[in-house]
């Protein structure tokens, strides 16, 4: 098997680096802007999966982009909350606006 494209590792590792993040979230946000956080992150990923493996992925690639939104907004709303720690996050660096 071929080495996933770069952006398709980036989002795993996004993923594999916040879902252990969100489960120390304080209870009241944890199934709230905590789920909405991981489903985002996972979609992203599963839609860079998706643009990577099919010829045609321009919608593939509009849903990442839009996962991307959605979780750029979703960290900073924890971070104004208290519930995650950003400290030596290198992974926001990446994102626009981060």
């Amino acid at each position: 098997m071929t080495e996933p494209a770069v952006v398709v590792q980036k989002a795993y590792d996004w993923a594999l680096w916040i879902i252990p993040k969100v489960e120390k979230f304080p209870k009241s946000y944890r199934f709230s802007i905590g789920q909405s956080l991981v489903t985002a992150s996972i979609e992203l990923l599963m839609n860079l999966v998706d643009a990577t493996y099919q010829a045609r992925n321009a919608g593939s690639l509009v849903a990442a982009v839009r996962e991307v939104n959605r979780i750029r907004y979703l960290v900073r709303l924890a971070k104004d909350l208290r519930a995650i720690n950003l400290d030596g996050a290198m992974f926001l660096q990446v994102l626009p606006g981060g």
